[in-house]
């Protein structure tokens, strides 16, 4: 019966097994770098999924990895604990998605 009133009176967000979600922030166009650099230092876990493309060109192919979703980048936060507020006025970040 203790442990029932304990798990209630804790937020979901002080669970030990807790991870907050990801959310998909809009990035400018080229401003993938500038995006990440800036939510980082604003403490924010940021991740683009990357693919391996074989790219042919001038008779040579080349192994190079592209975006999945361009444009687009994956922010990880807590929105009843996070000022998520401050991705959309982050440099290289058009919005929140």
């Amino acid at each position: 019966m203790q442990t029932k009133h304990k798990l209630k009176n804790n937020p979901p967000n002080h669970r030990p097994d807790y991870r907050p979600n990801w959310y998909l922030a809009q990035i400018k166009t080229g401003g993938f770098t500038q995006a990440v650099t800036n939510l980082r230092q604003q403490g924010f876990a940021v991740f683009m999924p990357m693919r391996d493309l074989s790219v042919r060109h001038a008779r040579q192919i080349k192994q190079v990895k592209r975006p999945i979703f361009p444009g687009y980048l994956f922010v990880q936060f807590d929105p009843e604990q996070a000022n998520w507020r401050a991705i959309n006025n982050t440099r290289g970040v058009v919005r929140l998605v």
